[in-house]
């Protein structure tokens, strides 16, 4: 079965660490929502928001803390073994025989009398692995429910068709089954057209059972998503101070000043992969420093309200300009060739054998690659990702 599962999409895999995960403060009344529905009625729950707003982040702190739980997190890369839409139902029933015995014999079972089935159809796949144990009573789940969750299914190989496919198949299940199968289905994406249309298609086929789906957006710019964002920075500029005494003098009592801390969180406006990259960057090196040139690069910007929310990563684009620049001209070559090579290869670590591996096939110098790449690790794989 392993060779049909998507690697690195579990919720604890190695491929994910350190993955995204809620400040403990911050999106508590959308998490405490998404619990109650889960324990409540809901079958189908669809989280969207925009792309960086924190939606892996929620569903990540999920899957951390249900018990009977199948997650597959899509890779935003552009390896095509992360992304393989054939490959999606396979991977969440392996997840759940994982944790369930009765359901991993059942597998075991139908592997040995048809190998070939899990090449089927996504249909046929989704009728084998998730109705016909439940419906014909081979598996107990007794009363309690299995949440499974599914983030970025907008990254699925970029095919709107699977994707509508499989949003089909998860609805109709539930409009036929709902009695039978113990699934608590929660999507999260992108707001994108064709999936909007999907759900919201099967929200009406539910009729009188409208509890059963749940349809939850992420804010970027409420004032709940704006105090998330400032207990967040709060807590992640009061860590760099800790990390690194030796670079503030003593006088530095107030770091960073009111002043500063505003526009950064202005600057941020809702969206965590840019406070998160933006954090990274600054605790790096010389943290004052790098706070006063990220505090004139969102003088330069002016990112007014209107300019974000036509262009939500437009300041992210300046940071990234600002870090290439300041590697040294002769390095810049290599590390071009570095950053092409790791959108293409699944592993993205720089350092170890990610690093010298790349360095061979290259033809480089680790020392010049090192170098090249002068910065942390976290920050190097937002890059990537």
């Amino acid at each position: 079965m392993l060779p049909h599962v998507i690697p690195g999409a579990e919720f604890n895999s190695a491929a994910r660490d350190p993955p995204p995960k809620c400040h403990p403060d911050t999106r508590t009344q959308i998490r405490a929502d998404l619990q109650n529905h889960i324990n409540d009625s809901a079958r189908l729950i669809w989280i969207h928001g925009p792309a960086g707003v924190g939606k892996s982040a929620i569903m990540q702190t999920l899957a951390e803390t249900v018990s009977t739980c199948a997650t597959l997190f899509f890779s935003r890369s552009s390896d095509p073994p992360r992304n393989d839409s054939k490959k999606v139902f396979i991977t969440l029933a392996y997840s759940l025989a994982v944790t369930s015995d009765d359901y991993y014999q059942y597998i075991e079972a139908r592997l040995f009398k048809d190998p070939a089935f899990l090449e089927k159809s996504l249909a046929e796949q989704f009728h084998r692995l998730f109705i016909v144990p439940f419906v014909n009573n081979i598996v107990e789940a007794g009363c309690q429910r299995w949440v499974v969750l599914l983030d970025g299914l907008d990254e699925c190989k970029n095919d709107h068709n699977d994707q509508c496919r499989i949003v089909d198949l998860i609805s109709d299940s539930i409009v036929r089954h709902a009695g039978a199968t113990p699934f608590v289905w929660v999507i999260a994406s992108r707001p994108e057209a064709h999936l909007m249309t999907a759900l919201r298609k099967h929200q009406r086929n539910f009729r009188g059972r409208t509890a059963e789906f749940w349809e939850c957006e992420v804010p970027v710019d409420s004032d709940d998503a704006a105090q998330d964002m400032e207990r967040y920075l709060h807590t992640e500029f009061i860590k760099i101070r800790e990390d690194n005494p030796d670079a503030f003098s003593s006088s530095a009592s107030t770091w960073p000043s009111d002043g500063d801390f505003l526009k950064v969180s202005k600057a941020s406006s809702g969206l965590f992969v840019f406070a998160s990259t933006l954090m990274n960057y600054i605790s790096i090196d010389r943290p004052p420093s790098r706070l006063k040139l990220i505090v004139s690069l969102i003088d330069r910007c002016i990112l007014d309200s209107t300019r974000i929310s036509q262009r939500p990563f437009s300041f992210l684009d300046m940071l990234y300009t600002q870090i290439m620049s300041d590697i040294q001209e002769d390095l810049l070559p290599i590390a071009k060739s570095l950053l092409g090579y790791f959108r293409l290869v699944s592993d993205k670590s720089i350092r170890g054998m990610g690093l010298v591996s790349a360095c061979n096939i290259l033809g480089l110098c680790q020392d010049e690659a090192y170098d090249a790449l002068h910065l942390d690790q976290e920050l190097t794989n937002t890059w990537w990702c």
